[in-house]
């Protein structure tokens, strides 16, 4: 955390843009770019993700006041930021796909002053507003007067890669913007609210570029996933798989679905809804219950699969995966992806337009998947039909007279692209997952190495252990900082931590006694580490001493 006062800087610091403006304790912080990594370019355009931010008062300063007052709400925003999902770029707006970039520049006319700043800065004026996380600590900054500071910033990933194929040197891209508008994290946020959002929601794209005879040429593939667009939840019960609670009105979901559904329309086309979850158990009654909306919307633009992954590709056979893909793949050819050549990178923006653009393809459909947390099945499933469509994209852009038409699901790459593929969407699995749950992600033995294995399944156990821990203890920074709560004094900040955390136990207090002290005790030195509550600590810790005395009374008793 770098925390300074605005009259007391005397140094000079390089900074790469504003992340926001925020008002804390009753003083505005201006946050800074301090330090950022360069992640590669696309289409020439360099990519950064951010590392650490400058804290800076800039109102009613009495700065020794204001940074003990500010100092949970700031070790807040420091802990998110060291999950490295933020990631900008000065020249592309990574808030849009590339099909939407390029055609954002096309229409770009300059004719008037807005229409100039939009031409030289149109990450900053027509930016998505639901995929720039640091959107809401815009609102104190006049945007046109700052445009060239302000970095709208996508929370996720992004993967870049040269890769070397024969006598061709591309790069390939994944990137994952996730949707901010209905922030929470596994169990604390599922479902969709009455503005049509659903809880992880995520845009994800795959690119390759490269040049030939000084042409740019770019392919890309979009993708998205999201929670089950219905009206439900699984709360934290300590229980390892806490129960469903489904709304069963159907109605009640019905005119927020389809809000959901028509923007996902309005912003690519015709949709395919695959659905992974279980046809047993829990799992069952929210499928029928989403296979019911789906049949209530009668909407001809929208095809729904069911596919219980599980029970499908049981005993490790991930190949059955092909299935499904017989099942969409008519679809997905009609969806087509986008394919262009420019004759200049992103860099040179402003000489982008009709004349030196040619769109020989573009994406008209997606794919929507989504499992319970949309994040180990998800992922598996995306990655494959990934594969087939970067198939089919390589193959025209070399003009192969090979038959597309019967690439395998699983048929590997020339080696160097194969590895970097594999990495891609095995990294993008641990990164979405680590912003969900707090682990990284299962089942992704599969997505590096191809097949399922006895050591990933014990590695799968072991970051089942961790989720299950993470989801009932230590999932609250996010929510809070993203509904914008302002702690008055630093001691009521932490005494909301703690009594958050003696609800939990207390609640579920016939359960506390099966966890061990070890995990207790890791649980208040992390309290410790991050609010400094003593006393608190002890409170909490003979209140657990305390059950496990009572419950040791019952069983003599019995």
């Amino acid at each position: 955390m770098v925390l300074v006062n605005i009259k007391q800087m005397t140094d000079q610091r390089e900074i790469y843009g504003v992340f926001g403006i925020k008002e804390i304790s009753d003083t505005l912080y201006l946050m800074l770019i301090e330090e950022c990594t360069l992640m590669g370019q696309v289409n020439n355009s360099n990519i950064f993700r951010i590392e650490k931010l400058l804290y800076i008062p800039i109102s009613r300063s009495q700065s020794n006041q204001i940074s003990r007052q500010a100092r949970p709400f700031i070790q807040m925003i420091d802990k998110i930021v060291a999950e490295k999902a933020f990631y900008f770029s000065y020249d592309m707006d990574l808030t849009k796909s590339i099909q939407q970039n390029v055609k954002s520049f096309i229409k770009n006319t300059k004719q008037s002053d807005l229409e100039k700043l939009k031409s030289l800065y149109p990450n900053v004026i027509e930016y998505q507003h639901k995929y720039a996380f640091n959107d809401h600590l815009f609102n104190e900054i006049p945007s046109n007067d700052y445009a060239p500071f302000i970095v709208p910033c996508i929370y996720g990933f992004v993967y870049i890669k040269p890769v070397q194929l024969e006598s061709t040197k591309l790069i390939l891209t994944l990137i994952s913007r996730k949707d901010c508008r209905r922030p929470g994290r596994r169990f604390i946020s599922r479902g969709i609210d009455e503005n049509g959002n659903v809880s992880n929601y995520v845009e994800t794209e795959h690119l390759i570029t490269y040049y030939d005879q000084q042409k740019l040429r770019v392919a890309s593939f979009v993708q998205t996933r999201g929670s089950i667009p219905l009206i439900w939840s699984q709360k934290p019960t300590m229980k390892y798989s806490p129960a469903v609670k489904v709304n069963q009105n159907i109605d009640d979901s019905l005119k927020y679905a389809r809000i959901h559904v028509n923007e996902q329309k309005d912003s690519f086309g015709d949709q395919v809804f695959v659905n992974l979850i279980d046809k047993k158990g829990t799992q069952l009654r929210i499928g029928q219950q989403f296979t019911r909306l789906i049949d209530n919307l009668g909407d001809q633009q929208v095809d729904y699969t069911w596919f219980d992954f599980h029970h499908e590709c049981r005993n490790m056979k991930y190949e059955n995966l092909a299935k499904l893909l017989n099942i969409i793949q008519d679809k997905v050819d009609n969806f087509g992806y986008f394919q262009a050549v420019l004759n200049f990178g992103f860099d040179k923006r402003d000489k982008i337009d009709q004349n030196s653009v040619t769109i020989m393809n573009t994406q008209r459909g997606a794919v929507r998947t989504n499992c319970m947390d949309c994040l180990d099945r998800t992922n598996v499933f995306q990655s494959v039909l990934s594969r087939q469509v970067l198939h089919k994209q390589i193959w025209k852009q070399e003009s192969a007279a090979t038959n597309v038409l019967n690439i395998q699901p699983f048929e590997k790459f020339y080696p160097s692209l194969e590895d970097s593929f594999r990495e891609a969407w095995t990294n993008n699995a641990d990164a979405l997952s680590i912003l969900y749950s707090g682990t990284p992600a299962l089942k992704t033995d599969f997505t590096r190495t191809g097949k399922r294995t006895l050591k990933g399944a014990l590695n799968d156990g072991k970051n089942s252990v961790k989720r299950y821990y993470i989801n009932n203890f230590c999932l609250i920074f996010l929510r809070i900082f993203m509904k914008s709560y302002f702690p008055i004094e630093d001691r009521n900040f932490k005494q909301m931590i703690f009594h958050g955390i003696v609800y939990l136990f207390s609640f579920f207090a016939d359960d506390v006694y099966k966890f061990k002290q070890a995990m207790v005790k890791d649980l208040l030195m992390s309290l410790q580490d991050n609010f400094d509550i003593k006393s608190d600590q002890m409170m909490l810790l003979h209140w657990c001493e305390y059950e496990e005395k009572i419950d040791s009374q019952k069983k003599i008793e019995k």
